[in-house]
């Protein structure tokens, strides 16, 4: 009989490599580990996060207080813009007649064509607003 190496003999022993690795890790950990760091005092340290912690809450009232003010300001400014809505149209209306009005005296004095005349002043697509 004569010895010869199978093909499951490496699995096997990787496998007992697996099971001994983290033991070997944790007795080389204390290489890994640093001190914490020094520290003055921790009461300094909790007065200063302390006064920190109050200016926040200061600051989120005033942001508080300023959304509210944009709030009431913005409900107000909606309402003054529907009651000015109509009033608004009815001047584009009008702005848009004497447009109108101004081309129509341009091609009766002056012989222009409409379509030059809204070339030359860049009219486009004039309508009134309904």
């Amino acid at each position: 009989w004569r010895w010869r190496w199978r093909w499951p003999w490496p699995w096997r022993w990787q496998r007992r490599w697996r099971w001994r690795w983290p033991w070997r890790i944790q007795h080389l950990g204390w290489l890994l580990v640093r001190p914490p760091p020094r520290r003055l005092s921790y009461q300094a340290e909790v007065a200063e996060l302390e006064v920190s912690i109050r200016e926040m809450k200061s600051r989120l009232q005033k942001v508080k207080a300023e959304t509210d003010d944009c709030k009431k300001a913005g409900a107000l400014d909606l309402g003054a813009r529907q009651r000015d809505l109509p009033i608004l149209k009815e001047a584009a209306n009008r702005w848009t007649d004497n447009l109108f009005v101004i081309k129509k005296q341009l091609v009766d004095r002056y012989g222009m064509e409409p379509k030059q005349v809204d070339k030359e002043f860049d009219l486009g697509n004039i309508d009134y607003i309904d």
